[in-house]
């Protein structure tokens, strides 16, 4: 992260937190939950520190840091105009000539149905239970990602699909403490959106400009790419 001063994590994702601590880069976290806070902030420092507050409202000053950092941030804000929003937002707190580094969850370019999930699961053709559960909320979502798709309905198709979740889970071999995840899921609220990498893009374009997309070499990493812009002087 060469040249950085300071940074913004959206969220508290670990592993986010621990890269800037590996580069002695003060961090300032942004979530909106305090309950993901306590679950999984890995605590303030001298060096780093958690607020609780909105991307689309964040608490700081005008170009006060150097980079952002995030993972999954598209999927969790409303597409196009929660984006948009959280591009002015970035826009503003980052300084000029300013990273912005997301990893996106993007659906993947020939949309599956939700039979082929299924009938990857039972034959042992997924890897893990977050590949199964986005690669669902994904077929469920299409190719319309102004609409997204309900979080509720992902676990309703489970629970069709899998009436027994105990035999799920001991058909798969995955831990079935996983089932937590999709249980939240069952009365929620939620609605995910997964835009394409070309989309994300162009609906930052007032205010940022594309570098790279990266992509990773394992499995569902072409779903997971790692956009790399830089902040436009508008």
């Amino acid at each position: 992260m060469p040249g950085a001063r300071q940074a913004l994590l959206l969220g508290v994702t670990a592993e986010l937190t621990a890269l800037c601590e590996h580069h002695q880069l003060p961090l300032t976290a942004v979530d909106l939950s305090q309950a993901m806070i306590d679950e999984a902030w890995l605590g303030d420092t001298a060096m780093r520190k958690v607020i609780l507050g909105d991307w689309l409202d964040l608490p700081l000053a005008a170009q006060s840091v150097s980079l952002v950092l995030g993972d999954g941030v598209s999927t969790l804000v409303d597409f196009p105009s929660g984006l948009e929003r959280l591009g002015q937002q970035l826009h503003s707190c980052l300084l000029p000539e300013g990273l912005l580094m997301l990893r996106c969850f993007a659906r993947p370019s020939h949309a599956e149905s939700v039979e082929q999930v299924m009938d990857a699961v039972r034959h042992g053709r997924i890897g893990n239970f977050n590949i199964f559960r986005f690669r669902l909320l994904m077929a469920l979502h299409g190719d319309t990602p102004q609409i997204g798709v309900r979080t509720s309905d992902a676990y309703d198709v489970f629970e069709r699909e899998f009436p027994d979740a105990g035999a799920f889970f001991r058909m798969t071999g995955w831990p079935p403490a996983s089932m937590a995840t999709l249980a939240t899921y069952r009365a929620s609220p939620a609605q995910y959106f997964f835009p394409s990498p070309d989309e994300i893009a162009d609906t930052l374009s007032p205010w940022f400009q594309l570098q790279e997309i990266r992509t990773g070499d394992y499995e569902f990493a072409a779903c997971c790419p790692t956009l790399r812009l830089v902040r436009r002087d508008t």
